[in-house]
């Protein structure tokens, strides 16, 4: 998975901020035994814009269409995973940890 840094975002988003990580405390929460799979950060985020299901090709139904997703940071490897959903409910972040934890 390809991860686009600051410098190939193409927009600006609305109330929207720019921040640069001070290097004196990059890795400090990763002090002592910090191992992949130790400690992993969730977090939400929300789609104004709807985009289609891969597999519906051009059927625009609002309930087959990804509205956000959520994101797992782990603290141990540095990675991130962007799980789409179609509802930011229960069942479908639910899903999107259960694949999560497949694939971990």
């Amino acid at each position: 998975m390809h991860i686009m840094s600051q410098r190939e975002w193409r927009i600006t988003l609305i109330n929207s901020k720019t921040s640069h990580p001070d290097p004196d405390h990059s890795d400090v929460i990763k002090e002592g035994d910090m191992m992949p799979g130790d400690t992993v950060n969730t977090d939400q985020y929300e789609c104004r814009v709807k985009k289609m299901l891969p597999n519906t090709r051009w059927r625009k139904d609002p309930q087959k269409m990804y509205c956000g997703g959520t994101l797992f940071n782990d603290h141990g490897s540095s990675k991130i995973d962007v799980f789409h959903q179609v509802s930011l409910g229960a069942s479908d972040t639910g899903r999107s940890k259960n694949l999560y934890e497949q694939q971990a």
